[in-house]
């Protein structure tokens, strides 16, 4: 593994001194947050997964956290049962969002973009096997459209950065 690979996730909260259990209300709104961050210039996603102790074998509940600045994540849970909780701070680096940024940079600075277009076609079918099947059809679209070398690299990038496409994947 290379050293720019790594991944660091620091500065969970809630905590307490001493590794007391944080507490929660059952029903009511907790803030999880943490410090991710790496290397590089990729751009990072992360996710917080929870799930009630009681029997050590519940399905895990996820939420996905949200950039705050300054490299810091949040997500709000709400835990549905009474009980002692645990939860998982996960993060790896958003192959997409960082595609779709260097892409629009380029773009924008009048570079050529082929190989960019073809990387990102590459990268929404790796991501048709992730998404619901009712979705498959809106990223096939713009895998298409990416391809489509009769059209101006603005329309055929249009479709991979369109906001209702990027909310599904």
């Amino acid at each position: 593994m290379n050293v720019t690979d790594r991944i660091v996730i620091e500065g969970i909260r809630p905590s307490t001194p001493n590794g007391y259990p944080a507490k929660a209300v059952v029903g009511r709104a907790t803030a999880i947050s943490a410090d991710v961050f790496r290397d590089g210039h990729d751009i990072l996603a992360a996710r917080v997964k929870w799930r009630s102790r009681s029997n050590g074998k519940g399905k895990w509940a996820t939420a996905p956290m949200r950039p705050l600045g300054n490299d810091r994540y949040e997500a709000v849970i709400e835990p549905a049962e009474l009980g002692a909780h645990e939860f998982v701070v996960e993060a790896w680096t958003d192959r997409l969002a960082s595609w779709r940024h260097e892409i629009t940079v380029k773009l924008t600075a009048g570079q050529t973009v082929e190989l960019e277009l073809e990387e990102g076609a590459l990268l929404l079918e790796e991501a048709l096997k992730r998404v619901d099947r009712a979705d498959r059809a809106r990223v096939q679209t713009a895998v298409d459209s990416l391809r489509n070398h009769q059209a101006p690299a603005e329309s055929r990038l249009s479709g991979a950065l369109d906001p209702a496409l990027v909310s599904i994947l």
